[in-house]
C-alpha cells in the first residue's frame, strides 16, 4: 500500500512540475527548463519509455546519470509493506 501511495506522489509531482516548467516557459519569471527537467526526471522512475529518453540522453553527464540512478534505486526501494 505504501510502494502505491508512493508511486502516485511521484507521479502526481512529476505531472505538476511539467505543468509550471510548460507556464515556465512563456512566463518571465518562473524558471520553465528547470521544472521541465525536474518534471521528466519524476516521470522516468515509472515510464520505461521516458526511462530510456532520459538514460540516452543523460549519459554524457555523468553526474547527473548517477543521481537519477540513486533516485531510481530510492523510488524502487519496497516501503516496508
Amino acid at each position: 500500500m505504501r510502494k502505491r501511495v508512493k508511486k502516485f506522489l511521484i507521479v502526481f509531482a512529476g505531472v505538476v512540475c511539467i505543468c509550471l516548467g510548460l507556464l515556465g516557459l512563456v512566463l518571465p519569471f518562473l524558471q520553465g527548463i528547470l521544472f521541465l527537467m525536474i518534471g521528466c526526471a519524476l516521470i522516468s522512475l515509472y515510464s520505461p519509455r521516458m526511462r530510456a529518453f532520459m538514460s540516452v540522453h543523460t549519459v554524457r553527464f555523468q553526474k547527473l546519470h548517477a543521481l537519477l540512478g540513486r533516485v531510481e534505486a530510492w523510488a524502487n526501494k519496497d516501503g516496508g509493506d
